[in-house]
C-alpha cells in the first residue's frame, strides 16, 4: 500500500512501526524522477494495530531504510529518489545501533554542557 501512496502523491512515504508489527521502512515512487528544484515533503504514517496515523516529521530527521521492493520494481527515472535521503538513513541506522545497545551514545563535549540556571528570588530590602 505504501508504494501506491508514494506513487500517487509523488513523494517519499515513511512507515513507522514497532518490531512486533513489522519493520519501519521508507518508500519512494517507482516511476518518474524526483522534483528538480526541491526535496519533496515526506509523508509519514505510523502503523498501530488496525490503524494508520499521519505523523509530521522535522526536516533532516532520521528515516528508516528503503523498502527492498523499491529496488526490484522501480524504473530508470526513479533511481535517484533515494539519493536525497541517504544521510537520514545513516542517522536512523546509528539510532538503531544505540537502541540495540551495541554502541553507547556519544558523550557531550565540555563546551556543550548547559550552564546552571539559578531560580532564586532576590530578597527585598527591608525599609
Amino acid at each position: 500500500m505504501e508504494h501506491i501512496v508514494a506513487n500517487y502523491y509523488n513523494r517519499c512515504v515513511v512507515l513507522l512501526t514497532n518490531h512486533e508489527i513489522g519493520n519501519p521502512e521508507s518508500y519512494f515512487p517507482l516511476r518518474g524522477p524526483p522534483p528538480a528544484k526541491q526535496k519533496s515533503p515526506i509523508m509519514c504514517l505510523w502503523l498501530i494495530p488496525n490503524h494508520f496515523v499521519l505523523i509530521f516529521l522535522k526536516d533532516g530527521c532520521p528515516l528508516p531504510p528503503s523498502s527492498t521492493e523499491c529496488y526490484n520494481h522501480k524504473n530508470e527515472e526513479a533511481v535517484t529518489w533515494e539519493d536525497e535521503y541517504l544521510d537520514q538513513h545513516d542517522l536512523f541506522r546509528d539510532l538503531m545501533i544505540i537502541e540495540k545497545g551495541e554502541k553507547s551514545p556519544q558523550t557531550k563535549n565540555e563546551s556543550n554542557k548547559a550552564e546552571t540556571i539559578l531560580c532564586d528570588t532576590p530578597e527585598k530590602a527591608n525599609n
